[in-house]
């Protein structure tokens, strides 16, 4: 009896990171560059509204809470002026535990990650919104 082996395919794609700290944006480019992705990083909503402006993106990873324009109010412009790059959203927080914050997550029906993030899940997540398009 043979036994079929099924191969994921990899897909590789450009990537937005937004978030405030240096760190995350740092850590997470690395590991996605590694992966094959094209990443730029900026550090608040409002930057990735310029960036959006000159490329299109696959994904984008987004903190939710950020000075300025947060993840939250990103999400909302997002929706109105860049409605294909709000379904590509996948948000990141470390505060998993408001309320509010949960009721937000559950009203986009976009995937999050809790910080700290396995790389792993990330790199999954991204497969995951790569394979659907």
């Amino acid at each position: 009896m043979a036994v079929e082996r099924r191969e994921r395919t990899v897909k590789t794609g450009n990537i937005l990171v937004v978030d405030d700290e240096r760190t995350v944006r740092k850590v997470l480019a690395i590991a996605l560059t590694g992966e094959g992705h094209r990443v730029d990083t900026v550090g608040d909503g409002h930057a990735a509204l310029e960036q959006l402006k000159n490329q299109s993106y696959d994904v984008l990873i987004v903190d939710l809470r950020m000075p300025g324009l947060d993840g939250e109010g990103l999400f909302e412009v997002l929706r109105k002026q860049y409605p294909d790059a709000a379904k590509r959203v996948v948000f990141v927080t470390g505060d998993t535990a408001s309320p509010d914050s949960q009721a937000f997550l559950e009203r986009t029906g976009r995937p999050f990650l809790a910080k700290p993030m396995e790389l792993s899940e990330v790199q999954g997540i991204v497969q995951e919104i790569l394979q659907e398009q």
